[in-house]
């Protein structure tokens, strides 16, 4: 399998077991789940039409080629459940909070894109 197999895939496993591990109380949080799947394909949509960018890798389905499966109908809505459910209350916690992950995940992606061709 490739490197890009195992990132799509391994992303999906790490983020469904997370999810088994903390499934109680997550129930309420699946509109959010839903809304992140939505607006991922949104924009995949949007930057494909505009060759923003185009998806090299399919794991899934080789059909399709404008956007990754595994990303944006697993890890996407998972990752945007737990953010919202340990959120902290404070606007200044909120703050660091989303700069932390934002860099944490920004900084992973550009990792990914400059040494596969995910």
């Amino acid at each position: 399998m490739t490197l890009e197999g195992w990132i799509q895939y391994g992303a999906m496993a790490v983020v469904i077991i997370a999810l088994i591990l903390k499934w109680k109380g997550m129930k309420k949080f699946v509109a959010v789940g839903l809304f992140a799947s939505f607006y991922a394909n949104l924009w995949c949509f949007i930057a494909a039409n505009y060759h923003l960018w185009n998806f090299h890798a399919n794991v899934i389905v080789l059909a399709v080629t404008d956007f990754s499966l595994p990303v944006n109908f697993v890890v996407v809505p998972i990752i945007a459940m737990f953010w919202v459910r340990y959120c902290p209350l404070r606007f200044k916690e909120m703050i660091l909070w989303a700069f932390l992950w934002t860099t944490v995940l920004t900084g992973s992606e550009v990792v990914i894109e400059r040494f596969t061709i995910v």
